[in-house]
């Protein structure tokens, strides 16, 4: 249960501060299914958080700072949420499609969080796009890996390269763009199938010199 409002733990005390770092992020995202980025001040997020603004500007710069950190979070969660879909199944196939479902029913499950997170990231500023960055390279190292653990049992199966890799999640995410931006947020394992698609077809491509 969340303290009532007004009430903090003081800084000092083992772990505080990362309580604090973790409850200013949930209230960003709290404030983000109200407004968007753009209108969402500290004040909302304090609001959500049950903390000061100085508490706030002890951890962040801005809400910008904020929402780079919120996007992180948000990353981390969904792959280790998709490992765990990953480890219940047996097949490369059943295990592509799995990060991929996985993927897209946690973004689905709060759509107006997907939302702001998908359309709003170029104002979180360059800090945010590091972020992005840096997802698109972890979701890629999941391909990488899958891809290399197949190629070890299975001849048919080709390696990917981080790039191809960074390629297909920057194309998966172009579909979930297409979804949001058309209002299909909450229905976007529709566009599984043809995610995993692609990934099947890099994965059983013929080598370019064949």
């Amino acid at each position: 249960m969340a303290p009532a409002a007004g009430t903090e733990e003081r800084v000092g005390h083992p772990g505080g501060s990362d309580r604090y770092r973790t409850r200013l992020i949930a209230g960003l995202a709290a404030a983000l299914s109200e407004k968007e980025l753009g209108a969402t001040t500290v004040a909302d997020i304090v609001s959500h958080a049950h903390v000061s603004k100085r508490t706030f500007y002890e951890h962040f710069a801005d809400k910008r700072e904020c929402f780079a950190a919120l996007a992180m979070s948000v990353t981390d969660q969904m792959l280790g949420v998709i490992d765990q879909a990953i480890e219940r199944e047996d097949t490369w196939e059943g295990k592509a499609r799995a990060a991929t479902r996985t993927y897209m029913e946690v973004a689905a499950s709060s759509p107006k969080l997907t939302r702001s997170l998908v359309l709003e990231i170029q104002a979180g500023g360059p800090e945010a796009l590091r972020v992005r960055r840096r997802a698109y390279e972890l979701h890629a190292n999941t391909f990488v890996r899958l891809s290399e653990q197949a190629a070890a049992e299975r001849p048919d199966v080709r390696p990917m390269s981080a790039a191809t890799a960074t390629a297909i999640v920057a194309g998966i995410n172009e579909l979930m763009l297409e979804a949001v931006e058309d209002g299909r947020t909450d229905r976007l394992t529709e566009v599984v199938d043809t995610a995993f698609g692609l990934i099947h077809a890099v994965a059983f491509a013929p080598p370019a010199d064949s």
